[in-house]
Order: structure tokens, then C-alpha cells, then sequence
């Protein structure tokens, strides 16, 4: 199983710069849910 936490990368641009939580919101937007990979709720 796979679990996603964060999001370093996206459409061409690099997210390190941003704040946890908003990657965390930019990761759940992608919706990452199957047999073999998800996104585990976050826990502030």
C-alpha cells in the first residue's frame, strides 16, 4: 500500500515553498483513493 502525505510538485511547479496545509489541500484535490494507494486524512 502506498500512502500519499504531501505534494512536492504539481502541474509543472515546485510546491516546497508553500505552507504544509496547503499542499495538504492541493494533495486531497487530487483525490488519490484505490486498491493500492491513498491519501490518509490529516491530523493537525
Amino acid at each position: 500500500m502506498y500512502y500519499a502525505f504531501d505534494v512536492l510538485y504539481r502541474d509543472g511547479r515546485l510546491t516546497i515553498g508553500l505552507p504544509y496545509r496547503q499542499r495538504r489541500r492541493l494533495l486531497e484535490s487530487l483525490e488519490l483513493h484505490g486498491p493500492h494507494w491513498d491519501t490518509p486524512p490529516y491530523r493537525a
